[in-house]
C-alpha cells in the first residue's frame, strides 16, 4: 500500500498536494472544534487592537498581545499578527477559523518542503517520504493545535519559499525573507541555512559574481541588523525570561544544548509523553549525550575520507538542524525552558531528509526492503496515533495542564494556568495548590504572576471560610 501510494505520487505535484490536504485535515479534523487555550487568550480573545482595528494593516503597530510598538517591545510579530486581523475579519472570536488556517498552513509547509527538498537534490520519494512524515508528525501538534503558534506556522511558510525563490528567483528571496522575520524572529537563522548548502553545493565561482552569492549576503546582512535590532528591544523589555539557566555557566548551558539535541531526535523517533515544554540541566561532560556526539564526529569524519558527497549531503542537513536550533539553544539567551515542541518546527525537516534517505537506500536489496517496509507500516500509523491523540487534549485546556504538569512537573507556567482554571471555577483551595507549584517549581520560586494569583487565591479561601 505505502508502496503503491509513493509510486503514484511520484511526478505529480498536484496529487502530492491534493494527497496531502486529505491526509493533514483528516488527521487534524479534531482541532477544529477546539478553544483558545493559554496565550490564546491574550493574543486573540483579550486582544483590544484586534478587536478595534480599522484596517489590518495597524498589526504593524502593535505587538502580539496589541500593545503599541517600542523600543522596548519584547514580541513584535506583526505579518502573524496581520493573519489573525483577518482571521477576526472573518470569524470574530469563533476559534474554527484560526484553527483552519493553522491546519492549512501546516500542510502548505509540508508541500513546500517537498518542493525544496527537491530542488535541493534529494531523490523524489525520499523527499516525498520526508514532506509526509513532517505532516503527520506529533511534534508538529503544538505548532498547529496551538493558535498562538502561527508565527512558528507562518515563519516556516515564508522561510520555505525564500529557500526556494533563491533558487530559482534570487531577488524574490529578499521580501520572503524579510516576512518570515517579522512572523518570528527565530527565522533570522534562514540565511545561514542557505549560506552553508550554497558552500557546499553552489559555490563555483566568486560571490560577487553571481545573484544568487550576491542575494545571499545581502539575506545574511539584513538578518544581522535585524538580530542587533530584536537583542536592543529584548533588552530593553520588561519580558525577560524566567529561566533556569539564567545562573549557569556558559559551560553548563552548552552541556544542556547538547543533552537537548538528543532529546529534540528521541522526541522524532519515538514521540511519547510529549510535552509542551520540559526543563533540565546538564552539568557532567563526561556523559552518554558527549559521547554520542564525539562518534558522530568520527562517523563524519569517517564519512569526508571516504565518500565527499555523502558527507556534504550529512553535513548539510546536519547544520540546519543545529543551526535551526541556535536562537533557542540558550547559550546566549537564557529561555524560559530548556526545549519546547513547536521550537523543532524548522529544524525537524533536515532530520527527515537524512532519515528517509536513509530509509530508502536501507530498502533497495530484497531483506532491506521487507524490514523497511514492516518498519514504516508501523512507525507511520503510530505517528498519526500520537498526533490525534495529542491534538485531543487540547479540546480541554483542564485536560491538557493537568498532563502537562504530569509530564513535566517542572513547567511552572502550566501550573499557574492550571491554577487560573481553578480560579475561575471557583475551585480556591485547588487554585492556591497549583499557584503555589508553580511559585515553587519556577526558577529561584520568584514567578511573580503565580505569586500574585497564590495571595488572591488565599484571599478567596480566606473571605469563604468568614
Amino acid at each position: 500500500m505505502l508502496e503503491l501510494i509513493l509510486k503514484k505520487l511520484t511526478g505529480n505535484k498536484k496529487a502530492v498536494l491534493v494527497f496531502f490536504l486529505c491526509a493533514g485535515f483528516a488527521l487534524y479534523a479534531n482541532t477544529l472544534r477546539n478553544p483558545f487555550v493559554f496565550d490564546d487568550i491574550v493574543v486573540i480573545s483579550e486582544n483590544n487592537a484586534l478587536k478595534e482595528a480599522s484596517n489590518p494593516l495597524e498589526a504593524f503597530k502593535y505587538d502580539v498581545f496589541g500593545e503599541k510598538v517600542s523600543v522596548d517591545t519584547g514580541f513584535y510579530r506583526p505579518v502573524a499578527s496581520l493573519s489573525f486581523f483577518f482571521d477576526y475579519a472573518v470569524g470574530k472570536l469563533n476559534p474554527f477559523i484560526y484553527h483552519f488556517d493553522n491546519i492549512l498552513i501546516h500542510i502548505l509547509n509540508s508541500f513546500l518542503l517537498f518542493i525544496l527538498l527537491r530542488k535541493l537534490g534529494l531523490g523524489e520519494e525520499a523527499a516525498l517520504l520526508a514532506a509526509f512524515i513532517y505532516l503527520i508528525h506529533p511534534a508538529n501538534t503544538t505548532a498547529v493545535a496551538y493558535v498562538s503558534a502561527r508565527d512558528s506556522l507562518l515563519g516556516v511558510f515564508f522561510g520555505f519559499l525564500c529557500f526556494i525563490a533563491w533558487e530559482s528567483a534570487p531577488l524574490l528571496s529578499v521580501p520572503l525573507f524579510m516576512f518570515s522575520a517579522l512572523c518570528k524572529e527565530n527565522m533570522v537563522v534562514l540565511p545561514f541555512i542557505i549560506f552553508f548548502y550554497w558552500l557546499f553545493f553552489e559555490l563555483k565561482t566568486a560571490p560577487w559574481k553571481s545573484k544568487k552569492g550576491l542575494t545571499l549576503f545581502s539575506l545574511m546582512l539584513l538578518s544581522l541588523l535585524y538580530t542587533g535590532l530584536r537583542v536592543y528591544m529584548q533588552k530593553n523589555s520588561a519580558l525577560v525570561p524566567l529561566s533556569f539557566l539564567s545562573a549557569e555557566s556558559f559551560t553548563v548551558r552548552t552541556l544542556t544544548f547538547i543533552k537537548a539535541l538528543y532529546v529534540y531526535l528521541g522526541i522524532v523517533l519515538f514521540p511519547v509523553k510529549l510535552a509542551f515544554e520540559n526543563h533540565f540541566i546538564e552539568r557532567q561532560v563526561l556523559n552518554v549525550y558527549n559521547a554520542l556526539t564525539v562518534l558522530t564526529g568520527l562517523a563524519l569524519a569517517y564519512v569526508y575520507r571516504k565518500n565527499y558527497a555523502r558527507f556534504k549531503f550529512y553535513a548539510f542537513y546536519l547544520l540546519w538542524f543545529l543551526i535551526g536550533l541556535a536562537t533557542v539553544s540558550n547559550i546566549f539567551l537564557p529561555l524560559s525552558a530548556t526545549i519546547r515542541l513547536q521550537w523543532l518546527y524548522l529544524p525537524l525537516g533536515a532530520l527527515l531528509a537524512v532519515l528517509a534517505d536513509a530509509l530508502l537506500r536501507a530498502a533497495r536489496g530484497p531483506a532491506g526492503k521487507k524490514y523497511v517496509k514492516a518498519a514504516l507500516l508501523v512507525w507511520l500509523p503510530f505517528l498519526c496515533v500520537q498526533t490525534v491523540r495529542r491534538n485531543a487534549l487540547w479540546s480541554d485546556p483542564l485536560k491538557f495542564f493537568k498532563y502537562e504538569t504530569r509530564v513535566e512537573p517542572k513547567n511552572f507556567l502550566a501550573w499557574c494556568a492550571l491554577g487560573d482554571l481553578y480560579y475561575d471555577d471557583g475551585n480556591y483551595l485547588m487554585a492556591e495548590y497549583c499557584f503555589n507549584e508553580s511559585v515553587q517549581q519556577s526558577p529561584g520560586k520568584s514567578y511573580d504572576l503565580a505569586i500574585s494569583n497564590l495571595a488572591e487565591a488565599r484571599k478567596k479561601i480566606n473571605e469563604v471560610k468568614k
